[in-house]
């Protein structure tokens, strides 16, 4: 593989993951079997950065639910689907599950509380929900740990479960008193003016003051949408309400059932990027304290088991603690992927900003993937602000200037963003589920004309850190194909 990975010393984390790399390159132009297959996502799955940032849906983070492909799912159908509705579903957002690669992955077959005999039923691969219709329950839910934590404070998501599905909705329409016979529905406020998208903020800001719930925003050129082709299908009702897709850059055109080589060899790619990435930056994945000092939590409660680590003492020879270091290896990889995505590498996180104006950039600006920025101006009318009112206790979502710390990324702290974690490879579109409003811009919106595309997506010239990328990928060449990180011209 022969990578470059900075001008200066390469210490010994960086020598034995260009090792681990090269290893993993050979396997994945050698394998022909499931079994082998398994065993190479697997790898990439240990190695690579995000399963931290799939902490909602932890398994399944890069691998697909089955290594069979497409041309052999048909024998796992179920009688209780029909053959058409069968083909419909594999040849569009759903796959057939391995049950026993599931009990393989998570050490326990979570399917037996269903009833069902199914040996590979379908999931569907944008909810995390599998079909189970010969089963006791009718569909289950592979993500827990939001509804879980909803469900200790709030008694109507014991009551509907399904809620969970919706928590951004009921809590803006509760906010701003917006009542629905479908309160499911987000709600959609036309905006004309800077004036009336103020007091909307203002408005939210104020109710929630005496908590600890804040506002976030995300800024798209349109509200794209999932693909309705499955609406009206009986064995999953849920398509029937049209929503937004925040599907992650990881996920978009994934895998569905062709050759696994292609896929795998893109994921090899994104841990080169990291593997350089972490040893210019001088990233550490642990934390030292002196004898006696208290150790600094990275993450909050809400991350539940994902916010603890691994304490490694030195002692002397009477056993006593010299130091301390502290590992964190779920905060480390959300940083880690943090920064991939900042940069436009493929992760499976979601932005979010803090600051209404860069929001309003965002959804105002069309970047392409020649690197050229083009302002919608008047024809601003398919632009969308998506509003988040999040709470620190029940969402896992975190600021940049935490995950940035020291490193001086101009990108983050200039975009004042953060993120949202949760989607895996079997719950693509779990960020929709925390859109409270859409504000659908329907006409220029003016915001602050300090926020231009250099100041936003600084030069090579000024930023540090998107130089190196740029030379690494210049010196990698086709060892990194198309996988390149996102440079404006500007």
């Amino acid at each position: 593989m022969g990578q470059d990975i900075d001008s200066g010393s390469v210490d010994a984390t960086a020598f034995f993951s260009i090792l681990m790399l090269d290893k993993l390159q050979e396997s994945i132009r050698s394998a022909g079997t499931p079994e082998e297959w398994e065993g190479i996502f697997r790898s990439l799955e240990n190695s690579g950065p995000f399963a931290g940032a799939a902490a909602e849906c932890p398994f399944f983070v890069v691998a697909p639910p089955t290594f069979q492909q497409n041309n052999s799912w048909s024998k796992f159908r179920s009688k209780d689907i029909d053959e058409a509705t069968w083909n419909l579903l594999t040849q569009r957002g759903f796959m057939p599950l391995d049950r026993k690669l599931f009990e393989r992955v998570t050490h326990n077959d979570l399917l037996e509380v269903t009833g069902s005999k199914a040996t590979h039923p379908l999931v569907d691969l944008d909810y995390g929900l599998v079909l189970t219709p010969d089963g006791k329950m009718k569909n289950l839910t592979l993500d827990f740990g939001h509804l879980m934590r909803l469900q200790k404070i709030d008694a109507h998501y014991r009551r509907f479960p399904s809620a969970v599905f919706s928590v951004g909705a009921l809590r803006a329409r509760s906010l701003l008193d917006l009542g629905s016979p479908k309160p499911w529905i987000v709600p959609e406020i036309e905006i004309n003016s800077r004036a009336e998208l103020d007091d909307i903020i203002e408005r939210l800001n104020e109710k929630i003051s005496t908590t600890s719930a804040q506002i976030w925003f995300r800024g798209q050129t349109s509200d794209r949408l999932l693909d309705s082709g499955l609406s009206g299908q009986l064995l999953c009702p849920w398509r029937e309400t049209p929503e937004s897709s925040l599907v992650p850059s990881l996920y978009r055109n994934a895998w569905h059932g062709g050759e696994l080589r292609p896929h795998a060899e893109k994921l090899l790619r994104i841990q080169k990027y990291v593997t350089f990435m972490q040893s210019y930056l001088k990233m550490q994945s642990f934390t030292t304290r002196e004898p006696g000092g208290l150790r600094t939590e990275k993450l909050s409660p809400a991350w539940g088991y994902y916010a603890g680590g691994i304490t490694a003492n030195t002692i002397d020879s009477d056993n006593n603690i010299l130091s301390s270091r502290d590992y964190h290896p779920a905060f480390n990889g959300i940083q880690r992927t943090f920064f991939l995505q900042h940069y436009g590498l493929p992760s499976n996180v979601l932005d979010i900003t803090r600051d209404l104006d860069v929001s309003l950039y965002f959804a105002q600006n069309r970047a392409l993937k020649d690197g050229s920025v083009v302002p919608l101006g008047d024809d601003a009318g398919s632009a969308v602000v998506y509003v988040f009112v999040l709470v620190p206790e029940i969402d896992r979502f975190l600021d940049s200037s935490v995950l940035a710390e020291s490193y001086g990324l101009l990108r983050p702290e200039r975009q004042k963003c953060g993120l949202l974690c949760g989607a895996s490879f079997i719950n693509r579109n779990h960020y929709a589920r925390y859109i409270g409003l859409k504000l659908r811009l329907k006409k220029n919106i003016g915001y602050d004309r300090n926020i231009t595309t250099s100041y936003i997506y600084p030069p090579r010239e000024e930023d540090k850190f998107l130089d190196a990328l740029l030379s690494f990928s210049e010196r990698a060449g086709e060892e990194l194909g198309d996988l390149l990180p996102f440079s404006p011209v500007v």
